[in-house]
């Protein structure tokens, strides 16, 4: 399938979660994605919308889902792997929100401190932040999910980048070829 013709059927099969998507499809799909995503992001830059690159996300957002989920059958992958990331994901905001939580409320006038960016002072709530034993807790939460998540992405790249498995490989998502007479 070439670039053209996987944008076509991205949107065709908009959210068909079922069938199989071949590697091509899958791989210029994103890369369709992606190109398109830096673009509206760069005309939002200069435009100060700062809404076309995110409603554009959200309007790909279930076709990726349905050609990743496709893809992973194709190559003879339950689509439950995805499923995965929701627990990562949750960890991941949670030790944001904390570490944002107790930032603020550790340092009082944050706002005073950025506009002093007198490095004493700076240095000063940054020994405080350190000394916070739960601000250190959420900053490795973070980190710790943050390097799951980055695991499950490479997990996830090697799934998609396997070819397609026929019936005869194991594929169990495809039907049994019927003998021919």
């Amino acid at each position: 399938m070439d670039f053209v013709g996987a944008i076509k059927a991205g949107f065709t099969n908009y959210a068909n979660f079922r069938g199989m998507a071949s590697r091509s499809e899958f791989w210029y799909w994103y890369l369709f994605i992606v190109l398109a995503g830096v673009v509206l992001s760069a005309i939002d830059q200069f435009s100060n919308l700062m809404v076309l690159q995110s409603a554009f996300s959200a309007i790909t957002f279930i076709p990726y889902l349905a050609v990743q989920v496709r893809r992973l059958r194709d190559a003879g992958h339950t689509w439950k792997w995805l499923l995965l990331e929701i627990p990562l994901l949750a960890v991941f905001f949670v030790g944001i929100i904390g570490l944002v939580v107790r930032a603020i409320a550790l340092v009082p006038d944050f706002q005073a401190l950025v506009e002093n960016q007198d490095p004493s002072l700076l240095q000063n709530q940054i020994d405080i932040l350190a000394a916070d034993q739960s601000f250190v807790s959420f900053a490795l939460l973070l980190l710790f999910s943050f390097l799951l998540l980055l695991a499950f992405v490479i997990f996830m790249i090697v799934l998609l980048v396997k070819p397609t498995k026929t019936f005869e490989q194991g594929n169990k998502y495809l039907a049994a070829p019927t003998p021919e007479n």
